[in-house]
């Protein structure tokens, strides 16, 4: 009975996350014109941070108030950009010009239901619950790494790269990009 009235807590949460954390708030928005506040910088399944999957190089550099020097890529291939104010270990993967994933390989930045790089995969698993799919890793299957999925609908995905111990990395976005093993290759 404690698996469910957990499992019912974290689809709580991971639904209040979804719904709080996909859109900039008014005050974002301000404190990213003045550049004088951190912007909010979890992931979701459908942004990161003040960015949602999906815009264009120029929405995503106006949003995060990017220099031109420092502006998304818009050319035609893939490509990653560090965006303003992001905190290190995210980066955000663009193709022909979009928006299409966020990377990310340190442990400051949370996802649905607080996870991290260096959660514990039971917290995982607890969090994201039945719907979580559980695939072999690429290059490390043969010491227990292995990919879990998380999906909410059919364009987006949450893939957490685990040993048999905790979160290594993760990322976030828009099918096909989310599930690139290589990411830009």
């Amino acid at each position: 009975m404690n698996l469910n009235r957990s499992l019912r807590r974290a689809i709580g949460v991971a639904a209040c996350a979804i719904a709080c954390g996909c859109r900039a708030r008014p005050a974002d928005t301000a404190d990213m014109a003045g550049g004088t506040a951190a912007m909010p910088w979890s992931v979701t399944l459908e942004a990161a941070g003040p960015v949602r999957f999906g815009m264009t190089a120029g929405e995503a550099s106006a949003m995060v108030g990017a220099a031109p020097e420092n502006a998304a890529p818009a050319d035609s291939g893939c490509s990653y950009w560090l965006p303003r104010g992001a905190p290190a270990g995210l980066r955000l993967m663009l193709e022909h010009g979009i928006v299409v994933r966020a990377d990310v390989d340190s442990t400051g930045i949370t996802t649905i239901g607080d996870l991290r790089v260096g959660s514990p995969v039971e917290s995982v698993v607890v969090a994201l619950g039945p719907s979580l799919q559980v695939s072999p890793h690429k290059y490390q299957w043969e010491v227990g790494w292995r990919y879990l999925t998380f999906s909410d609908d059919s364009i987006h995905r949450l893939v957490f790269e685990v040993d048999s111990h905790v979160v290594r990395s993760w990322r976030a976005g828009l099918l096909p990009a989310v599930e690139y093993v290589e990411g830009c290759s």
